[in-house]
């Protein structure tokens, strides 16, 4: 499970920050509620490429803490973990990191 400050960092695009300067770091209780507990996501797919019209997602699928670093390693691209992602992209991505 993810710290509190750990979902903030990524969801920021921080979470490659050292821990020297998340030391530093502060967050406002309007940002900490925002990107926090009560973030909510797109109902959109938000994985980068998604080919066709933009997808509603119903089900559970969403991003995960390790496809969030893969797609970062792969593509360069931060992905808010907890944002949604469609089963055709979701089996493209697997493909590509397999």
């Amino acid at each position: 499970n993810l710290k509190e400050y750990e979902v903030i960092l990524q969801r920021a695009g921080l979470d490659r920050s050292s821990h020297e300067e998340v030391k530093t770091l502060r967050v406002c209780a309007r940002h900490r509620y925002g990107m926090g507990k009560y973030w909510r996501p797109s109902k959109l797919c938000q994985f980068p490429g998604h080919k066709g019209p933009p997808t509603s997602v119903k089900s559970r699928d969403v991003i995960n803490p390790a496809m969030a670093k893969e797609v970062f390693q792969l593509l360069d691209i931060s992905l808010p973990i907890g944002s949604p992602i469609c089963s055709p992209c979701r089996k493209k991505h697997k493909a590509d990191t397999n």
